[in-house]
């Protein structure tokens, strides 16, 4: 079912040029930090089955750090439709995994994510 208007402008109450914006908005609106309200309320549900968000100390420091360069992914601030769109992004691919990672691609002798036009042989 698409979301209406009236939906969005419930939703798009602020705006975040922060990770301490999203903290107060998630607080404030959702009665806790956003990682432990999306497991408590959607973790393994319907078609989030599967899915629970990384949820520890360290990852909330690179939930902070990340969402710190708002202005890098949106060009200016993000309304909380954006982050919770980005974060939905997140929460399928990575499972809102904020620590860095190698890709876990390629083969032995060639291994990681390799430029498109590299030929491998074998």
């Amino acid at each position: 079912m698409p979301i209406t208007q009236s939906q969005a402008d419930a939703i798009n109450t602020s705006t975040f040029a922060s990770a301490e914006d999203v903290d107060s908005w998630s607080q404030a609106t959702l009665g806790n930090h956003f990682l432990a309200w999306f497991n408590t309320n959607f973790a393994g549900k319907g078609a989030w089955a599967g899915v629970t968000l990384v949820d520890t100390p360290q990852n909330r420091l690179g939930f902070h750090a990340f969402w710190n360069n708002i202005e890098d992914l949106t060009g200016e601030t993000a309304t909380p439709m954006q982050f919770l769109c980005l974060m939905s992004i997140f929460a399928n691919e990575c499972r809102a995994d904020f620590a860095p990672k190698a890709e876990r691609m390629g083969r032995t002798g060639f291994p990681g994510l390799s430029y498109l036009f590299d030929a491998i042989l074998p």
